[in-house]
């Protein structure tokens, strides 16, 4: 686990956004081969216009090619962005996983809806 969490390190590290807190569910529907007929829920730790951070209790493989469903807090569908598993390391001693996602196609109404998310929650990070 400790070269996973110096992967971790390195990847926070390469960071081209800034990251906002945002602890809420995210619907996760994995596409990469094999897909999984299944959808899971995971838990955002934190986002930016590039990707998320979150916890899981299903680890997901480096190069995993996810569809994510990010719920907003207006009563609107949920962004849509597809992403990439950057990284992953176990939380602590827990059955539970961290994954640094990025986000690597969305379309331009969701990147436009994903920038507001942003902005709003670096705005009350701010006050």
């Amino acid at each position: 686990m400790e070269t996973e969490s110096m992967n971790a390190e390195l990847q926070r590290d390469k960071r081209l956004n800034v990251r906002v807190c945002y602890q809420d569910p995210v619907l996760i529907h994995s596409i990469s081969p094999p897909p999984v007929a299944r959808y899971r829920y995971a838990l955002a730790d934190d986002i930016s216009e590039g990707g998320m951070r979150m916890t899981s209790t299903e680890m997901f493989p480096v190069d995993s090619r996810l569809l994510l469903e990010i719920e907003t807090d207006q009563a609107q569908p949920p962004i849509r962005v597809i992403g990439c598993v950057m990284w992953v390391a176990q939380a602590g001693y827990q059955d539970r996983w961290l994954s640094g996602v990025k986000f690597i196609e969305a379309s331009d109404a969701d990147h436009v809806r994903l920038q507001a998310l942003v902005s709003i929650r670096s705005a009350i990070r701010s006050q």
